[in-house]
């Protein structure tokens, strides 16, 4: 009897589990200010000034931005209030270390790192894309997925006004 009971604590957790939690983001959602690290060990902040936000989770939506981006000033992004995340949770810590880290403080702008993933778990993805999220005071207004630098570029340069929001594949 006694091994049931440990069961069924162990099973269903007397704290309630919040279901909005695992959800992922959708436009219309605000968001928590978000503050993490960069590749240089600087802070970097998603906060109501923020504008846009570029997300990626693997190298080919990395690769995006960065041909969006080229090689612009380290106050590219700053200057057009976009923050650029990246989720590096799923690199083992030694590629993270050896090669990963090495090659993008070769860029000069900056890459807010999500070193365990649970920070940006909520922002959707798609595999090989870059998510772009269109922001106003922390409030979500649009979720767009690209492979395209010319639309990284178009939202870092034009925010929401003239974005097409409706481009999500």
């Amino acid at each position: 009897m006694h091994y049931f009971l440990l069961l069924l604590v162990l099973l269903f957790p007397a704290h309630p589990v919040s279901a909005e939690a695992d959800m992922a983001y959708a436009a219309g959602d605000h968001i928590d200010p978000i503050t993490l690290k960069d590749q240089h060990d600087v802070t970097v902040s998603v906060n109501e000034d923020t504008r846009v936000v570029l997300f990626t989770t693997d190298m080919p939506g990395g690769k995006v931005v960065s041909r969006a981006i080229g090689e612009e000033k380290a106050d590219f992004l700053p200057d057009n209030r976009t923050v650029f995340l990246s989720n590096i949770s799923g690199m083992p810590g030694m590629v993270t270390k050896m090669i990963a880290l090495p090659r993008m403080r070769k860029h000069p702008y900056s890459i807010a790192l999500d070193r365990d993933g649970e920070t940006t778990k909520r922002i959707p993805t798609r595999e090989g894309n870059t998510t772009i999220l269109i922001m106003d005071r922390l409030e979500i207004k649009s979720i767009v997925f690209t492979k395209e630098p010319a639309d990284v570029r178009k939202a870092i340069n034009t925010g929401e006004q003239s974005f097409p929001v409706l481009k999500t594949e």
